[in-house]
């Protein structure tokens, strides 16, 4: 009894030490296997947390041998990429004062990564309380969040996602007086600020409807309405002529007779993350990953547990995948934090597919000869400017990762033009075009000697320039690895 009470309380060590002489009598329940093998996957020891859940599972023949083979096959995979340290994500802890002893949830990071919408009980003098915050990141500090006023009430709201263009917030709320359970408002962003929330029609009943995802006039979300599978369920809606179908239950491959709730749909259209705590898992909720399989939004892959770094014993939730970083948030009241519900960051590690899908790997042969340059896509700019378009920045940031990844890299990165316009124009041109990447990556924290900024202008076509489609082609930003960089070292001149 005191070994689980340790364990409840998350004194894991403690808990080890009374498991251990529970274990040494001559009678031990199945049980107190079961509550060892959680007790060591909080302590990060999976080879011990797997031989006793094997041992579970063999003495305790009523055990749910489903979700047991399951758990034991997250740790199973979980040992092998530790051996191999072959881990797809690690956990980076967010410094400031963006969590506090209240609970922090719901992020929602704008599109320059600099800022944060977060939702947050903090500042309440009642504790139920839930109110909208933003949040900004200076030199990786996050700053003390800042009570959104238009967008909170003395009621319970919480931000849900952005559209494209970042000028209308979904949220959840009670905004209206008349409703009791909450609803899925909008608001829009003016010079002046948020304009006061309106309630999104076609969405909504007399029960709950939690947590909107919105992306491509495409909605998520979660409610408890008549005719689902469970407490919770994740619905969809699209937008078609200015309006919102009626929402779709997403069907029993996603939802479970439990909870399923913090619907996140990747950049990519088919990948869907969120949490629950119906599927076999770790802890309470577990986040989870799934991918659209045909046409219509009830055809999914068998959702896959995210395991070990990114679930714990505890709750995780709200996955919200950052649109132009190899990064992702989530929400956990894992006992590593400050309060009951913490925000942490997930680093996630470029595959190889990844990073050739944004830099084209292949030599292309315009320079002297052994030199490697890369094509680096997807770089916008305006016609004749020289402004970075928000859309470069997932290409930008990929790149920062290669460039934080191997810091005695030496870079060259180069901007060329088309042939419309002046040869002298377009070399000031393309020279401004690789001085605001350049900026760009010394801005994220890139030493300014391990970068060098070229212009060629038109000098080097990648091919004809007599179409726009093939004078676009030639609009291009390429990076080209110099050399390593070696610290200055002084040299004595002696004069004979």
């Amino acid at each position: 009894v005191d070994a689980k009470k340790y364990f409840i309380q998350g004194n894991y060590d403690k808990a080890e030490e009374w498991f251990n002489l529970a274990l040494k009598q001559t009678t031990v329940e199945p049980d107190y296997h079961y509550w060892m093998s959680k007790n060591y996957i909080a302590l990060q020891k999976y080879d011990l947390a797997y031989d006793h859940l094997q041992i579970y599972k063999e003495k305790n023949f009523g055990a749910d041998l489903e979700e047991i083979d399951a758990v034991l096959g997250i740790l199973e995979k979980q040992i092998e990429l530790t051996r191999t340290g072959s881990n797809i994500y690690s956990l980076g802890r967010l410094y400031g004062e963006i969590n506090s002893e209240y609970s922090d949830f719901a992020p929602v990071p704008f599109a320059d990564g600099r800022k944060m919408f977060i939702t947050s009980q903090r500042l309440n003098d009642d504790y139920a309380k839930e109110n909208i915050f933003i949040v900004e990141k200076i030199a990786d500090i996050w700053t003390n969040p800042v009570i959104v006023e238009e967008l909170s009430t003395n009621r319970n709201e919480s931000i849900g996602s952005f559209s494209e263009d970042g000028k209308e917030a979904y949220l959840f709320g009670n905004y209206l007086s008349n409703t009791k359970k909450g609803d899925i408002y909008m608001s829009r962003k003016t010079e002046d600020g948020w304009e006061k929330p309106a309630l999104v029609a076609g969405v909504n009943t007399d029960m709950v409807e939690i947590q909107p995802f919105v992306h491509n006039d495409i909605m998520f979300f979660a409610s408890d309405r008549d005719g689902g599978y469970g407490r919770l369920d994740l619905y969809v809606s699209e937008k078609i002529d200015g309006a919102w179908t009626k929402p779709e239950n997403l069907g029993p491959v996603i939802n479970t007779d439990n909870y399923e709730q913090t619907p996140f749909l990747d950049w990519d259209g088919e990948t869907l993350y969120f949490a629950s705590d119906g599927h076999p898992g770790l802890g309470g909720f577990d986040i989870f990953r799934s991918i659209k399989t045909g046409d219509s939004w009830q055809e999914w892959s068998e959702p896959e547990n995210l395991g070990l770094v990114v679930n714990s014993v505890k709750d995780e939730r709200y996955y919200y995948k950052s649109p132009f970083e190899s990064v992702a948030y989530i929400a956990s009241n894992r006992f590593s934090g400050k309060g009951h519900e913490d925000i942490y960051k997930l680093n996630i590690m470029p595959v190889e597919e990844e990073i050739a899908a944004v830099i084209e790997m292949e030599t292309i042969q315009i320079f002297e000869e052994e030199a490697v340059v890369y094509e680096i896509n997807n770089i916008f700019f305006d016609f004749d400017r020289a402004d970075l378009k928000e859309e470069s920045y997932l290409t930008l940031n990929y790149l920062l990762e290669i460039l934080l990844a191997n810091p005695l890299e030496v870079v060259e990165i180069s901007g060329h033009t088309d042939s419309i316009g002046s040869e002298e124009y377009n070399q000031g041109l393309s020279e401004r075009r690789a001085e605001a990447v350049v900026d760009y990556l010394v801005s994220k924290g890139i030493p300014e000697e391990n970068l060098i900024s070229k212009g060629y202008g038109e000098k080097y076509p990648i091919t004809s320039n007599d179409t726009e489609e093939d004078r676009a082609f030639n609009r291009r930003v390429e990076m080209k690895i110099v050399t390593e960089y070696e610290e200055p070292v002084e040299i004595e001149i002696i004069e004979e």
